[in-house]
């Protein structure tokens, strides 16, 4: 036999994992910073919609925090959080991707300076064709986010407001704290990552690499939540893996996608000189192609050493003993967490 009872949240928490919250059950605990984050995305997506010249990262950024919050406590949040809500806001949160990659390869572009005179029509060609994948990108996901992301932040913020818990009478259990949810989550996503690490092959291995870097940023984000410095030292160090490991899965991106610009090139190279062998006065294009291969070769092979650079230099910093440390101290964390929590709720008692 079981008795629901309701619970409504109140707003008035920061958005920081505090001790009297890790002591709070952690359905209560989850919903405050959930909602906490949704309120950010709110005024992030004020922001980004308000004036064109801001960009996506802060919005961005605020989605995918939000994002992996719920994915990591889904269990906590999953009575009322909808699996239909949360497929809407991977959606969304996938929605900046093309755009992003197509800013932040044109920001790189721009920093490649000291071409060789023969290069430049290779990297102008490059950066127009990211031009426009740009501004056709930005429109795009400008007009889904206006339209989608304010009414799944109403759907949210509602779903978030209330919980419920079940009682049985003939074995009333307490309702799991947070700091124990916090502790258990910790350890789950930081061996993620410490497996993730293993599983690198070589540096040709961007989805491995890949992954290091989602599960380095995902246990970073829940990190930061914690009002605690062990875990701000601990966030810090991720970030490092984070960055230096982006710069190698962007960079290889950047790789595959000039193969593919110059697998294009050829062959519309082919099919004007076919062309031009069928209607000789038709040569056009037959010089300007040829022209672009020299800079986008030298821009792949700038963007491949930047890759292998970025890689082993995470190589050399994060050794598999520096991450077993690494594993350890998130463990130690997260048991003076829980400890933390439950002296504190004796002492309440």
């Amino acid at each position: 036999m079981t008795k629901g009872r309701a619970h409504s949240i109140q707003n008035d928490m920061s958005r920081r994992l505090t001790p009297t919250l890790l002591a709070r059950p952690a359905a209560h605990a989850a919903r405050v910073i959930a909602s906490e984050q949704l309120t950010h995305v709110a005024v992030q997506l004020d922001a980004f919609l308000a004036d064109e010249s801001v960009g996506f990262h802060d919005l961005r950024v605020a989605l995918r925090r939000l994002r992996t919050w719920v994915r990591a406590f889904q269990p906590e949040v999953e009575d009322t959080v909808r699996k239909k809500a949360r497929r809407a806001l991977r959606k969304l949160a996938h929605a900046t991707n093309a755009p992003r990659d197509a800013e932040s390869t044109l920001e790189w572009v721009a920093t490649q300076t000291e071409l060789a005179p023969r290069e430049r029509a290779g990297v102008r060609y490059f950066a127009d064709r990211l031009e426009h994948e740009y501004n056709e990108g930005d429109a795009h996901a400008r007009e889904r986010l206006r339209r989608k992301l304010p009414k799944l932040i109403a759907t949210l913020t509602k779903q978030l407001q209330t919980y419920r818990i079940k009682y049985d009478i003939d074995q009333p259990v307490a309702a799991t704290a947070m700091a124990r949810v916090t502790r258990d989550t910790l350890v789950a996503q930081a061996e993620r990552f410490e497996r993730a690490v293993d599983r690198i092959e070589s540096p040709d291995d961007s989805g491995h690499i890949h992954r290091v870097r989602i599960a380095a940023k995902r246990l970073r984000y829940v990190l930061e939540t914690i009002d605690d410095p062990a875990a701000a030292k601990l966030a810090k160090q991720l970030t490092e893996v984070q960055d230096r490991l982006g710069i190698s899965h962007d960079m290889h991106a950047i790789v595959n996608r000039i193969v593919r610009e110059l697998g294009e090139v050829s062959a519309r190279d082919a099919r004007v000189a076919a062309l031009h062998a069928l209607v000789p006065d038709s040569d056009r294009d037959r010089a300007r192609l040829p022209a672009i291969r020299p800079g986008l070769t030298a821009l792949a092979i700038r963007a491949r050493a930047a890759d292998r650079n970025a890689f082993d230099a995470f190589r050399a910093d994060w050794t598999a003993e520096r991450i077993a440390a690494t594993i350890a101290e998130i463990a130690t964390l997260g048991d003076d967490l829980l400890a933390h929590s439950q002296h504190r709720t004796r002492r309440a008692t």
